[in-house]
């Protein structure tokens, strides 16, 4: 016995197949994407960059009030800030190792611990966020007291210095 089924013919038209409806996205809409994404991106980063750096100042005036605090301590103890210059003078006289005139002192408690502060690779002064040492002079010439101050990212005694509050 003959079939009597009937076959049916899938007639397809020349550019239509696949249906474009829903497949995909053109390339004008993924380079819009991209660009978008790009710009986010960029604005992310900025903002990023700023956070740090906001947060190096903030640690930079937070450690420069500390010394400052210990420099008043060590004022009230010896009647005198330590005479000299420089991070490495600072450190030794802070942490219990010289005397006022800058004269090796008998070994006693320290004023500042290391807690906290960060040493330049030869131990010898603390540093600030940006690796360089804290920068320290008395007397200072033209002031009454000391200067204490970071120079922050930028090179040595710019206009930009960061000091304690």
């Amino acid at each position: 016995m003959p079939s009597t089924r009937k076959l049916r013919v899938l007639r397809v038209r020349r550019g239509s197949y696949p249906p474009a409806a829903g497949r995909g996205f053109t390339l004008i809409e993924l380079l819009a994407v991209l660009g978008v994404v790009a710009i986010l991106a960029t604005i992310a980063m900025r903002i990023g960059a700023g956070a740090s750096e906001r947060a190096a100042i903030k640690r930079a005036r937070s450690e420069l009030t500390l010394l400052a605090g210990a420099l008043e301590e060590y004022r009230r103890i010896f009647s005198d800030y330590p005479q000299g210059e420089g991070g490495a003078l600072l450190q030794e006289a802070l942490s219990g190792g010289r005397g006022p005139t800058g004269a090796l002192s008998a070994p006693r408690r320290p004023i500042v611990t290391l807690a906290g502060f960060t040493l330049n690779a030869s131990g010898t002064a603390w540093v600030d966020p940006w690796g360089k040492p804290y920068a320290y002079t008395y007397p200072a010439p033209g002031h009454r007291a000391y200067l204490l101050f970071s120079t922050g990212p930028a090179p040595a005694f710019a206009d930009d210095d960061i000091m304690p509050n």
